[in-house]
């Protein structure tokens, strides 16, 4: 067996983070693309195993 052998090959770089700085707005342009977001996130958190219902 060849020493280069690898079941999976390494991870490509990163591409780089060209986005310039929002202005606190929600907008902000990434190349020559304007970009605005908008909206709410929710995030629900649990923990522990769900019960048995109970009729």
């Amino acid at each position: 067996m060849a020493g280069d052998y690898h079941i999976a090959k390494p991870a490509p770089e990163p591409e780089p983070d060209d986005a310039f700085p929002g202005n606190g707005n929600g907008q902000f342009k990434i190349g020559d693309t304007d970009v605005r977001i908008s909206g709410s996130i929710t995030v629900d958190v649990g923990a522990g195993s769900i019960g048995q219902p109970r009729h």
